[in-house]
C-alpha cells in the first residue's frame, strides 16, 4: 500500500536542492485549475496540503530561494482570490515541533498569535476528519426490533440500532 501511494500520490523526494522543479507551486496550480470550475456560492472549495516538512525550500538558497518562496506565496494568494481556501494540516516529528513561522504562516495568511495557535487547532482538525470519516463509512445497522404491548390492540415497534462497533487493526 505504501509503495503504491508514493508511485501514485506522494512526493519521495519534495524540493531538492539545485532544482528549478517547485512541486508546491505545481500543486498549487493544478488544484486551483481543478477547482476554479462550478459556483463559488453552491460549493466549498478547499485545498488541503498534508505535511511533515515546515520549510519546503529549506535545501535551496540564493536568489533561487527567494523567488520560489515569492512565487508559491503568489499562487496561494491567487487562489485564494479565486475563492478558494488553503488548510495546512502539519504533521509534527516526534523529536521536533512544527514551525509555521518559517514558511506556511505567509502562505496560508497567518498572522501574530494566529501562527502559534494554529499547530495545536490543525491537529485537532485533523482527528475531527478522522472521525467524520468513521461516521461516513460505518453505516447505522438496525440490530434488532422490540415491540412493546401497550393493550392488546395497539402495539409500538422500536428499531435499536449500532453506533459504535469496534475497529480492527488497519481500518478506519
Amino acid at each position: 500500500v505504501q509503495d503504491s501511494f508514493m508511485n501514485n500520490i506522494g512526493s519521495r523526494y519534495g524540493i531538492t536542492s539545485g532544482s528549478r522543479e517547485n512541486t508546491l507551486y505545481n500543486a498549487l496550480w493544478v488544484a486551483q485549475a481543478l477547482l476554479r470550475k462550478g459556483s463559488v456560492k453552491t460549493v466549498s472549495k478547499r485545498i488541503l496540503i498534508f505535511t511533515n516538512e515546515d520549510d519546503p525550500f529549506g535545501g535551496i538558497t540564493g536568489a533561487a530561494k527567494t523567488d520560489m518562496i515569492r512565487t508559491t506565496i503568489q499562487r496561494a494568494k491567487d487562489a485564494q482570490d479565486l475563492g478558494l481556501s488553503i488548510e495546512l494540516l502539519p504533521l509534527s516529528r516526534p523529536d521536533e515541533d512544527f514551525n509555521m513561522s518559517l514558511f506556511y504562516a505567509d502562505l496560508i495568511g497567518l498572522e501574530g498569535d494566529e501562527v502559534v495557535q494554529y499547530v495545536p487547532s490543525a491537529g485537532e482538525k485533523l482527528e475531527d476528519m478522522t472521525d467524520q470519516l468513521r461516521k461516513r463509512m460505518m453505516k447505522k445497522r438496525k440490530v434488532k426490533t422490540l415491540s412493546f404491548a401497550i393493550t392488546n390492540d395497539v402495539c409500538i415497534e422500536v428499531n435499536t440500532y449500532a453506533l459504535i462497533r469496534p475497529t480492527a487493526p488497519g481500518m478506519l
